[in-house]
């Protein structure tokens, strides 16, 4: 471990090297292949809390009106969720059409996840990040109009109304915004606009 940290490996890797070592030592035990459990002797460093990175409002307002700028479309509406309701990109870009109540809020149950087969839905990452986060006006108002819009175009063409996903690509009706596109769009934007 003292070693790990020394390489620059954070607290949180070094303590999950350890668990990982505590429990096949104890199989090792229970086994009778050793002893002792040499483990149960030492303690893992204590896991420094890192302080948060947030932004100040002169950063989120650039970030936001940079994004609002941005094409495709669905990234300057993710930029908009996330910066509005702290929530994590693949919520964000996991968000459906059902997820938002008439009451101004929007309830977060899923998230989107990235595999071998690809993108996925899945459970969020903690039991306590299934919520309810109530939205700005503004965030209300912007996703009831698309949603509505969705509909409107949907009946008007008369056909199934699309993909389920508020930040679907084209124009809402496609696959869900991928949360890799998500983040390398901003990054991009973010570069691209550097004083």
């Amino acid at each position: 471990m003292h070693d790990m940290s020394a390489d620059g490996y954070a607290s949180k890797s070094c303590s999950k090297a350890f668990s990982l070592l505590k429990q096949a030592l104890k199989w090792a035990v229970a086994q009778d292949l050793i002893a002792k459990n040499p483990c149960d002797f030492c303690k893992p460093p204590r896991r420094a809390r890192t302080p948060i990175n947030a932004l100040s409002r002169e950063e989120r307002t650039r970030m936001l009106r940079l994004a609002m700028e941005a094409e495709p479309q669905p990234l300057g509406l993710a930029a908009e969720i996330a910066l509005a309701t702290g929530m994590r990109r693949g919520e964000v870009c996991a968000l459906r059409r059902s997820d938002l109540s008439d009451d101004g809020t929007i309830t977060v149950s899923h998230a989107l996840g990235n595999g071998p087969g690809g993108f996925y839905v899945k459970e969020p990452k903690t039991g306590s990040s299934v919520r309810t986060i109530p939205l700005t006006k503004h965030l209300d108002t912007t996703l009831s109009a698309r949603r509505r819009d969705a509909e409107r175009v949907a009946r008007e063409m008369g056909v199934a109304l699309g993909g389920p996903h508020t930040l679907g690509t084209q124009g809402g009706e496609g696959p869900a915004l991928q949360p890799n596109a998500a983040r390398q769009g901003l990054r991009r934007l973010l570069r691209d606009e550097r004083p």
